[in-house]
């Protein structure tokens, strides 16, 4: 009896010389991908090629046949092992070509930067090179942190371990003195922030920040802030400062014109090689010319010793302070002499740089500190007989001691005469030659003067 799987009309066979098709049958003409197997009856989809599985018994994509014979399957798997042997996929001879001029033409694999040390640890090494590779292994593999885990843990960890390194300072502010430093800057809002910062022995560490966009950000708007202790001192920031004298001197007619031409002048040299390579050539490639008796060595002259004020007012390798009013004094001496103490050539900047110096560098936290270099001091006692140096003294005295009057009384009318007459502490030998000292490595600070309630306001300063 025939199997009624078989009786399909022979319209529905595909017009194929594939030997798929002598065991399936089309299920529509409509649908080419659609096939019947003539032994079970089984329809799916796949066209001739899953039929062949389906016949053949290969494993993957579609059950086997229930009535496909030993035969049958054997027959399947030769001629599908046939046709991929008959398969042989070569290199384009161009390709070959390249790669016998250029080497391989495969993407290189590049180590990324934790590949370097992502090593097989050696069972020979020491046992600290193997501990310390398999930790450099645990650290690569640790799974990353969660952004919640730093959101809210790993945050709230950090601001209290914050907040304990800030402990130390502030018993040193309280115990020490310290500066409130204030900055304004706009961000991209437009909006006017203020910045305070606090600086002390220990550092300086970011206070807190304001919107200011609604003030002005004047020396008074400042000091009422930030008036939450009665011993207090404002001063301007020294760099700054110096900047605006060296621009107001800048702007003098007799310097304006040999600065506007010296940049003309740098701007064609360096703008052409050719004018380069001349001027390197006469000057011995240097690229400074050397300068006669003109203005322009009048104005070195006089901006030298000013850029050497702002230098010292900018470093941070020792506390400025007690130098800053010092150097402006010695800088008004070598301008003095470098117009020639002609009144008419030096006045002018000697009011740029008295009006600069007004309530920012001339404070009496300056003049107490200029008195107090001993430095200063010891190389010129006349210090103690100006009235404005006194009276600056005096005020910080006052300050630092609030209400007491007992260590007011002591620090100006006993101790202090210990400092100027070189008494005590201070006239030992170490002290002394420390204070012939005025380089970058001068701490006065470091100074062994003992100890006293002169000590705090110097401490403080």
């Amino acid at each position: 009896m025939d199997n009624p799987a078989t009786d399909t009309p022979p319209l529905l066979k595909r017009n194929s010389n594939d030997v798929g098709w002598e065991y399936g049958l089309l299920c529509d003409p409509q649908v080419p991908d659609k096939v019947r197997c003539r032994l079970c009856g089984k329809e799916f989809s796949g066209g001739v090629y899953i039929m062949k599985e389906h016949i053949g018994h290969l494993k993957g994509n579609v059950s086997a046949c229930p009535r496909s014979s030993k035969e049958i399957k054997r027959s399947k798997r030769k001629h599908e092992e046939a046709i991929r042997g008959e398969v042989n996929i070569k290199k384009n001879s161009n390709v070959e070509e390249l790669e016998k001029k250029l080497g391989t033409l495969k993407a290189p694999h590049f180590q990324g930067p934790l590949d370097q040390f992502a090593t097989v640890i050696n069972p020979e090494a020491s046992l600290a090179s193997q501990t310390r590779q398999q930790n450099i292994h645990d650290a690569i593999s640790k799974e990353k942190t969660h952004i919640y885990q730093l959101k809210e843990p790993l945050l709230n960890e950090e601001k209290q371990r914050t907040k304990e390194k800030l402990k130390a300072l502030e018993e040193e502010w309280d115990r020490e003195g310290c500066s409130v430093m204030t900055d304004s800057w706009t961000d991209m809002k437009r909006r006017s922030i203020m910045n305070l910062c606090v600086n002390s022995r220990g550092g300086t560490c970011f206070l807190l920040s304001k919107d200011a966009s609604k003030d002005s950000y004047t020396d008074e708007y400042i000091f009422n802030y930030t008036d939450k202790e009665e011993a207090k001192s404002l001063t301007g920031c020294a760099a700054h400062s110096m900047d605006l004298m060296l621009e107001g001197i800048s702007k003098l007619p007799g310097f304006a014109n040999v600065i506007e031409q010296a940049k003309v002048v740098t701007i064609f040299v360096y703008a052409h090689h050719t004018t380069l390579s001349m001027m390197r050539t006469y000057t011995k490639k240097k690229d400074i010319v050397r300068l006669g008796a003109t203005s322009v060595m009048v104005i070195l002259k006089v901006f030298t010793p000013m850029v050497k004020v702002l230098r010292l007012a900018d470093g941070e390798k020792i506390p400025s302070l007690g130098f800053v009013y010092g150097g402006l004094l010695e800088a008004k001496k070598s301008i003095k002499e470098a117009t020639g103490h002609l009144e008419k050539n030096y006045q002018p900047i000697f009011r740029i740089i008295d009006e600069k110096m007004k309530r920012r560098l001339d404070s009496p936290l300056h003049m107490a500190a200029y008195f107090f270099s001993p430095y200063n001091f010891y190389k010129d006692p006349t210090i103690q007989y100006d009235i404005e140096i006194l009276e600056g003294f005096i005020k910080c005295v006052k300050t630092f001691y609030h209400g007491e009057f007992e260590k007011q009384d002591l620090v100006v009318n006993h101790e202090i005469s210990l400092y100027k007459n070189k008494s005590g502490p201070f006239g030992r030998m170490l002290a002394l030659k420390e204070c012939e000292k005025n380089d970058e490595k001068f701490d006065p600070d470091h100074i062994p003067v003992g100890h006293s309630e002169f000590n705090n306001p110097q401490v403080r300063t």
